[in-house]
């Protein structure tokens, strides 16, 4: 069990070293998703089921997709920077540092007795859409409204829109021929 966490967690830091290495964006995207995928494994392992799907239709589905499709909607060529970025290895250094501090100091597991009488998906689901469920009504709204303005700007101003499109026109003249008969 060890080992597989060692290698997931080699997995994760390649793939992390290899986002911000790439020149490509489109592969940069491509590595990022793979590092969601070994840390939704490596939470998964541990026993967390329900936070680590949680993690692969986030971050996986949403985010790293969202990424690339802003990547193809942008259609700029390939940029590398060549500057020196040297000045941020003390931020990273420092970032690194508060991640081990927190690992090490950590308790190893947190009781809640509501928690541990069920299992990880029947408790989230449960207090989830019993208590918060107008969180999460409000939350679908907001992600509803984000894909039609999504959608609304990606519109390019020479396709037709919606309901000038060629099926509902062609809806549209089933509707005003209802009287004819076909043979």
């Amino acid at each position: 069990m060890v080992s597989l966490f060692y290698i997931i967690s080699l997995g994760i830091v390649g793939a992390s070293f290899m986002v911000i290495s790439t020149p490509n964006p489109v592969y940069s995207v491509f590595w990022l998703v793979i590092a969601f995928v070994n840390a939704a494994v490596m939470i998964i392992s541990l026993g967390l089921n329900y936070i680590g799907l949680i993690f692969i239709i986030v971050y996986v589905g949403a985010i790293a997709i969202l990424f690339l499709f802003v990547i193809m909607l942008i259609q700029q060529p390939n940029k590398v920077d060549s500057q020196d970025h040297s000045h941020f290895l003390p931020v990273g250094l420092s970032v690194i540092f508060l991640f081990y501090s927190l690992l090490t100091n950590s308790p190893k597991y947190l009781s809640n007795p509501v928690i541990g009488s069920r299992t990880n998906i029947g408790a989230i689901g449960n207090h989830l859409y019993t208590t918060y469920y107008e969180l999460v009504l409000v939350a679908s709204l907001v992600l509803l409204v984000a894909m039609v303005g999504a959608i609304l700007l990606a519109k390019q101003p020479n396709t037709p829109f919606l309901y000038t499109s060629h099926g509902i026109r062609s809806l549209r003249g089933i509707q005003r021929n209802t009287n004819t008969t076909y043979r």
